[in-house]
């Protein structure tokens, strides 16, 4: 009697990855034959997508090695999917391997993922009252049901609820040639890559709902924590950091400053006013100290001093500095602070940026407003559209 082969290993390329051709070839690990018939395999490549969906078949071919190199090309960039199984020197055929998706790529390189963090929404014990007096009631539920299973047995003692505080992370991811992978870690600096993991092994894909963590934060110390996600596609390592820190209790005695965004972030200031910045901040155990610099750009920390020896204390209406740009060249500037209290320091830029010089536009200032409406997260979002209403039809 003659036996079927067994499946073969599907090796290259492998489940998620990415290949640089239109003409990559496919590679599996021989199938085990217990009638050590002499083997061949069948190749099928199907064009399909990241999400999953069944698609077409593009080419198939059996192939008295273990490799096949697709013919035709690839029709485009774009998710494929492949399988393979063996046949013996009789005709008989085993299963098929299950499927494994891959990435081709026209141009050999492998694009970078991308990450963005979203501001951090926590607010300590926000449903404090609800949940001392849902804590409460669980606590006289649990004291009859012990009661029910210590004299009939009824129900788990073990079980117990108790009031959780979570902090929301939320971000937008890309990487739109294979399928990255994201871990979050929380840190008290927001310049440090020593943080504590909070998970991993996130995917990029898929998007919108599930660019979300909920994290527990209930047994987390007083203190200062900004979260950053490191996204990595196997070639590239990228590292983002939220745009603000979650405060808990009173700070532990960290320093923390936040900037108060204007509303209008487009607004263009005439030369001769001062603006009002504005700002919020944190020392529980000192008073620290603030200084105020602008710089052209939002990273690196090398701009120009505005002011310093600001006090951390006293608060609300203290916090706010009018800032002459009488001096100011015409451009696009961003603010950054820096507060410490002898021990700690902590360096923050402003989200928004504050525009110098007439309403009317500046050289340079157009195409710079085409780069921000044409900046990736917009180019994503069209491209989901536009991939949604094509499924839609």
């Amino acid at each position: 009697m003659n036996d079927a082969p067994g499946i073969p290993t599907l090796d290259n390329p492998s489940d998620n990855g990415w290949v640089g051709t239109m003409e990559p070839s496919l590679t599996v690990l021989p199938a085990i034959d217990i009638d050590e018939d002499t083997l061949s395999y069948e190749f099928e490549v199907y064009v399909s997508d990241k999400y999953g969906r069944e698609g077409v078949l593009h080419s198939s071919a059996v192939s008295n090695t273990t490799f096949w190199q697709v013919s035709p090309l690839l029709p485009q960039d774009g998710w494929y999917y492949w399988r393979a199984r063996a046949i013996d020197e009789h005709g008989l055929a085993g299963q098929w391997a299950q499927p494994v998706y891959f990435f081709a790529d026209s141009d050999g390189v492998n694009d970078a993922p991308r990450i963005k963090l979203d501001e951090l929404y926590f607010e300590h014990k926000r449903h404090k009252k609800l949940c001392e007096i849902r804590s409460a009631i669980k606590s006289r539920l649990e004291s009859i049901k012990d009661r029910l299973h210590n004299k009939y047995g009824w129900g788990d003692d073990d079980e117990r609820n108790e009031c959780r505080d979570y902090a929301e992370i939320e971000w937008k991811d890309y990487d739109p040639d294979s399928n990255a992978y994201i871990s979050l870690y929380y840190s008290n600096s927001n310049e440090s890559e020593t943080g504590t993991l909070i998970v991993e092994g996130l995917r990029e894909d898929p998007d919108h709902r599930h660019d979300k963590y909920k994290w527990d934060v209930t047994d987390l110390a007083d203190g200062v924590y900004f979260v950053y996600a490191v996204i990595d596609d196997g070639t590239t390592r990228v590292v983002k950091y939220s745009p603000n820190a979650m405060v808990i209790g009173d700070g532990a005695g960290q320093p923390y400053i936040e900037f108060k965004d204007d509303d209008d972030h487009h607004k263009y200031y005439k030369k001769k006013k001062r603006i009002k910045i504005k700002w919020n901040d944190l020392d529980s155990d000192s008073n620290a100290s603030i200084a105020l610099y602008y710089d052209t750009d939002n990273t690196g920390f090398d701009g120009s001093l505005i002011v310093s020896g600001l006090e951390e204390d006293p608060d609300k209406k203290a916090d706010q500095y009018k800032w002459d740009i009488s001096e100011l060249a015409d451009g696009k500037y961003y603010i950054y602070a820096i507060i410490q209290d002898g021990i700690h320091q902590l360096r923050v830029y402003s989200r928004e940026e504050i525009r110098v010089g007439s309403k009317n536009k500046r050289d340079g200032d157009e195409d710079d407003d085409k780069k921000d409406r044409n900046d990736w997260w917009s180019t994503w979002f069209s491209d989901y559209d536009k991939k949604k209403d094509k499924n839609d039809d």
